[in-house]
């Protein structure tokens, strides 16, 4: 089943169990958007950021749909990369793709 298999069973379960509020962390969205990280991700992982940053929406999206119920609240948390010390990224919520708006469900 692999992962996103997983995490959407287990949201669907928490959902179905009551939970009012989820919510998915996103921290590495960040990633996608800084250029810095944008080429090592080409170069190091051979993977196009746009592509991934895709698939993960996608991922997130089966998610929320998985968990989706009434009375439930659904949230994100991107992560902006403001931990500067550790080496995140410096990306802004403005940077978000436009392909990412309205894509989230």
């Amino acid at each position: 089943m692999g992962h996103r298999g997983n995490y959407e069973k287990d949201l669907s379960k928490l959902s179905s169990d009551g939970v009012k509020y989820i919510q998915i962390d996103a921290p590495r969205y960040s990633y996608y958007m800084d250029p810095k990280w944008q080429a090592w991700i080409k170069t190091e992982l051979k993977v196009d950021p746009a592509a991934a940053l895709n698939e993960a929406v996608s991922a997130d999206n089966a998610c929320f749909l998985a968990a989706r119920n009434d009375g439930v609240t659904l949230g994100i948390h991107l992560c902006r990369g403001i931990t500067a010390a550790i080496g995140t990224p410096k990306a802004g919520t403005t940077r978000l793709p436009k392909s990412c708006s309205g894509h989230w469900r």
